[in-house]
């Protein structure tokens, strides 16, 4: 290549660089065809104007004619992408193509990944479902709740810790809804396991388990379909049976010193059943008028007091000790036996779900008999707004000895004339 123009080849291709002198100064002129446009490239010295001819020349023989449409600004970005992602080892071509994903998705890439940061640059205890449960009713112990409470969410909480084998962190919501679902249980039910996973998952959140001020995947599970329905009470007549009834003339197990303040503890004056088995006889105030209950004997583990109407007052008076243990928790089948025996039917927390309904219909409030039960006004006004009237609630609290041996008499009779 000793005269000009010098020809650079690369297969088929030719580039030229020619020379032009200035005075002092020379400059070199590269010069190839892009289709019918003739390109000229100045550059100043020679080494750099072969280099530019043979990288033109290699490009063109190869097909490609784009890259050498580039403006000096285009190849100056180039230059310095491929230097800033040089040090992250990322090709060019990979960076570009993750950018334009994520712009499909509306999603700013850089806010993006700061929030990903934000959520996982934490390093959370690897903790198993077992485990979380397992903290959970040392701290609900610890915190005073009553032993009813602490028995529901260990039976509970305990059922999903068995099921679901996995960490608290990695669980996701599809694999609790499904596991709802497979309970076989009522919506009210499922409702309730739902909202104690709930519980389990916002302790292991706030204990450092899960991402702080997010919702966890409990959070997001859909309610089940409550199909509710009529709650079960018992009628006055009935209550009337039960609390004359003899289980010696029955033929059945149980003792009327029992028996008789389990229906008024549970019909009378609206204790759950399990704060029934816990009443100690030194619990009831009858001077006063009323039934103390202790967070430790109540569901909620909140003190409340129940007040005693007159009948209940004279039911009790008649079977009441200085202290111990009033019933036992085999008063319950003791009841239902003898509640067979005259053909009437028990329904779930019948004698509960009677005092609801007889109290509100005489009270004509659901706060106040929503204080006496230990429950919230929504619950009291949803489930026990029965068709009860204000005549059946004043007969209902006034079921005296006496009372109740009328109404028993009118239910046999109208029971012969049945038959």
């Amino acid at each position: 290549m000793s005269e000009w123009p010098k020809t650079v080849r690369s297969g088929s291709v030719t580039v030229k660089i020619y020379q032009h002198n200035r005075g002092d100064y020379r400059q070199h002129i590269v010069t190839y065809y892009l289709g019918k446009q003739r390109v000229r490239k100045v550059v100043t010295d020679f080494a750099s104007a072969k280099k530019e001819a043979e990288r033109v020349a290699n490009r063109l023989s190869h097909g490609e004619t784009q890259a050498l449409k580039l403006t000096s600004e285009d190849s100056a970005a180039y230059l310095e992408a491929r230097r800033l992602l040089s040090s992250l080892n990322v090709p060019l071509l990979s960076a570009v193509e993750e950018y334009c994903e994520a712009k499909k998705l509306g999603v700013p890439l850089l806010a993006a990944a700061k929030y990903y940061v934000s959520r996982h640059k934490a390093t959370f205890a690897r903790k198993s479902i077992s485990e979380v449960v397992e903290e959970f009713m040392k701290a609900k112990a610890a915190d005073g709740m009553s032993l009813r409470y602490l028995a529901d969410c260990r039976s509970r909480l305990g059922r999903f810790a068995r099921d679901v084998h996995t960490e608290v962190a990695t669980v996701d919501t599809a694999v609790i809804a499904a596991w709802l679902r497979g309970l076989g249980q009522s919506g009210r039910s499922r409702n309730n396991y739902r909202a104690m996973v709930q519980s389990l998952f916002r302790f292991a959140r706030a204990n450092g388990y899960l991402p702080k001020n997010e919702p966890t995947v409990a959070d997001d599970l859909p309610l089940a379909k409550d199909m509710g329905g009529e709650i079960g009470i018992f009628k006055v007549e009935e209550l009337a049976q039960l609390l004359i009834a003899d289980p010696v003339e029955l033929k059945v197990k149980g003792d009327r010193g029992t028996l008789v303040p389990y229906y008024v503890l549970g019909g009378l004056c609206g204790l759950r059943h399990a704060e029934i088995n816990r009443m100690d006889w030194t619990d009831i105030d009858l001077s006063q008028r009323i039934i103390r209950i202790s967070a430790a004997k109540a569901k909620t583990a909140a003190n409340r007091i129940v007040p005693l109407c007159d009948s209940a007052v004279v039911w009790l008076t008649e079977f009441h000790q200085a202290k111990g243990q009033i019933c036992s928790d085999r008063q319950s089948k003791y009841a239902r036996d003898i509640a067979k025996k005259f053909d009437i039917k028990w329904p779930a927390n019948g004698l509960r779900h009677s005092y609801g309904s007889y109290r509100l219909a005489q009270v004509k409030s659901a706060p106040q008999v929503a204080l006496e039960m230990g429950n919230t006004p929504q619950m009291i006004f949803g489930h026990y707004r029965s068709v009860v009237t204000e005549q059946d609630a004043d007969f209902w609290f006034k079921l005296s000895p006496e009372r109740a041996k009328k109404f028993a008499e009118i239910r046999n009779s109208k029971l012969l004339a049945a038959a």
